[in-house]
């Protein structure tokens, strides 16, 4: 009985540690796909994000330029009624 209970391990070691050792692997390899995947996802949120942002700022800079226009000449408006104001009083 003991010589069987000793031959078992190395049994068990042949056939089922192959078998045993393929599963894993092919679960590492899922797992990895998987986190290949998600990184791939993260990666195309980021440059659509990127690209959001970039078109924003941009729109932004052109409103910043009109903005600048506006008030130069809101000033000059001022100016103006001012001069305008001053002559009609003499």
């Amino acid at each position: 009985m003991t010589k069987i209970a000793e031959k078992v391990p190395g049994w068990v070691a042949r056939f089922l540690l192959p078998e045993i050792r393929a599963i894993v692997k092919e679960e590492i390899k899922d797992c990895r796909i998987y986190v290949d995947d998600r990184f791939k996802a993260m990666d195309e949120k980021f440059i659509s994000l990127r690209n959001e942002m970039t078109t924003r700022f941009e729109s932004l800079e052109k409103r910043l330029g009109v903005l600048q226009r506006v008030a130069v000449l809101e000033a000059e408006v001022k100016e103006l009624k001012l001069k305008l104001a001053g002559r009609t009083e003499s």
